[in-house]
């Protein structure tokens, strides 16, 4: 993505990363301003590490904050409201998923919201414990939203469909539940019910919850409390190493 001058209307451009890693017939570039509260934070889950995150995108979605969840626009829907520019991205991105989709009766607000994964997300939510859904080993982050929107062009944080999500009572919930999806003992636990792939285990999904039986936090519980706060503490450290890393993202969450 790229911006303009007009921070209200930037002008925005499809990844050079998204179409390298693109199948025909999806390899193509598409240029133009974007209304600002169209514009979203996400986080890939290649940008995951334990306890932290690597990088974040910025994203273009049709929607906005109803309620609990988000309502989806189409191009009309946009236009009618005065967002020509959304709406010209969407009328495009339309005719392109029509002349190629293999699926004849799913639309592309239907892929979008698949199974109704992106309506029911709340953009208000404060807190979010992420973690990656495939890969040889589980890598989860709480994310604390207030840090985290900092880009100037962006109007809320939106989870990736890669990642799984849990919206935490408390940023010291999260620090538990990280703390202990981080640990060897939850990343081994799941390997014998992981298939394997071409390099080792893969698909990660339910299964922490599957296979281990994660106890609900309780803020009480010494126990917890001693969890709680090795999970603040590793947020801590690789908050403070997270911006001096480089590297491919196997080789950061080795170190991490």
């Amino acid at each position: 993505t790229k911006a303009a001058d007009n921070e209200d209307v930037p002008f925005m451009e499809t990844s050079p990363e998204a179409k390298a890693e693109a199948k025909d017939p999806w390899v193509m570039t598409l240029s133009g301003r974007i209304e600002k509260r169209f514009l979203f934070l996400t986080i890939l889950a290649k940008g995951l590490l334990p306890f932290s995150i690597f990088r974040k995108e910025l994203v273009f979605l049709p929607v906005t904050a109803k309620g609990d969840g988000l309502a989806i626009f189409n191009a009309g829907q946009l236009l009618a409201d005065g967002n020509e520019h959304a709406a010209r991205w969407i009328q495009e991105t339309e005719s392109i998923w029509n002349a190629n989709r293999t699926n004849e009766n799913m639309s592309i607000f239907e892929r979008l919201n698949y199974n109704g994964l992106l309506s029911i997300q709340d953009i208000n939510a404060s807190t979010v414990v992420l973690y990656n859904t495939s890969g040889t080993n589980l890598t989860a982050a709480v994310i604390d939203k207030s840090t985290l929107l900092d880009h100037h062009l962006s109007s809320g944080f939106i989870v990736d469909h890669k990642t799984y999500y849990y919206y935490p009572h408390s940023i010291e919930e999260g620090d538990y539940l990280c703390a202990i999806l981080n640990s060897g003992v939850v990343n081994e636990r799941i390997k014998a019910y992981q298939p394997q792939g071409l390099y080792g285990p893969r698909d990660i999904h339910r299964r922490p919850f599957e296979v281990c039986p994660i106890p609900k936090y309780d803020p009480t519980d010494v126990i917890h409390g001693r969890l709680t706060g090795l999970g603040e503490a590793c947020r801590s450290k690789m908050r403070t190493m997270s911006g001096k890393m480089a590297g491919s993202v196997g080789r950061l969450r080795t170190f991490a």
